[in-house]
């Protein structure tokens, strides 16, 4: 996995130099990444707690580059110093996790941090369970997801109170936070925000939705493998059939 992103980097390093251009920092399109910032975006199941990013020959971890815990499903930026931006060594980058009671780190060893400067990396979990560093990929998303809308609305046509809504990436079994702050009768409708991170993150989404069906009985119907872009900027309305199932569409989209 390290030799993996190191390879990565170094590549890209010498397409620069082949091409005859000098490998100068450039801020990324996204979010306004400064000239000597790094942005970090989680799309792990746990949270960071601390990032450090320290010479490969040092010892010492120095001070925690970040002010706030970077939970899954958001991302932060952190700043270095010009002067460190301007050493002539190879950097290593830790990341500290920590997952209910669990504690632990991942390194990042040998990277060249004129690669990283002013660009959006994605920490993620592969199917074989270790962590991968990445570049935020600008067409992973599909078109520029800075044409999406961050948002959509959430209708209830079943004629149940919606109790609870969870969006939560395509094969994790955790459902994350409910994004509703209140019930959705029926008529109503609700707003559900994606934070920049999963707005950008190229994964497919299942969608939860809790219902009170009455007499103290939560129902629970989940959509599986769902393409957020279908509704972003409109409204998802969810129904039922004649006989009793649910289904979700955009509104107004026929069916």
């Amino acid at each position: 996995m390290k030799r993996f992103f190191r390879t990565f980097l170094s590549l890209a390093l010498i397409l620069v130099l082949l091409t005859g251009m000098c490998p100068a920092v450039q801020a990324s399109s996204y979010n306004n990444v400064g000239q000597y910032e790094i942005y970090i975006a989680n799309i792990t199941t746990a949270s960071i707690t601390e990032i450090y990013l320290f010479p490969s020959y040092s010892s010492s971890l120095g001070q925690p580059r970040n002010k706030e815990w970077i939970y899954t499903g958001s991302g932060a930026t952190f700043s270095v110093t010009r002067l460190e931006a301007q050493r002539d060594c190879l950097w290593n980058l830790q990341l500290n996790f920590k997952q209910g009671w669990h504690a632990y780190y991942y390194r990042w060893e040998d990277l060249d941090l004129s690669a990283l400067l002013g660009e959006m990396l994605v920490v993620e979990v592969l199917e074989n369970g270790d962590y991968n560093l990445r570049y935020m990929d600008d067409d992973e998303y599909g078109d520029d997801p800075a044409n999406y809308a961050n948002y959509f609305n959430v209708l209830n046509d079943t004629g149940y109170p919606i109790t609870e809504i969870y969006i939560y990436k395509n094969g994790s079994s955790r459902w994350g936070s409910v994004r509703n702050s209140r019930r959705v009768y029926d008529g109503n409708q609700t707003t559900v925000k994606l934070t920049s991170t999963e707005l950008y993150s190229s994964f497919t989404w299942n969608i939860r939705i809790g219902f009170d069906v009455g007499k103290r009985t939560w129902s629970y119907v989940e959509w599986e493998d769902v393409d957020l872009r279908d509704y972003l900027g409109g409204t998802m309305m969810v129904s039922r059939y004649s006989d009793g199932g649910y289904y979700i569409k955009p509104y107004n989209s026929g069916f």
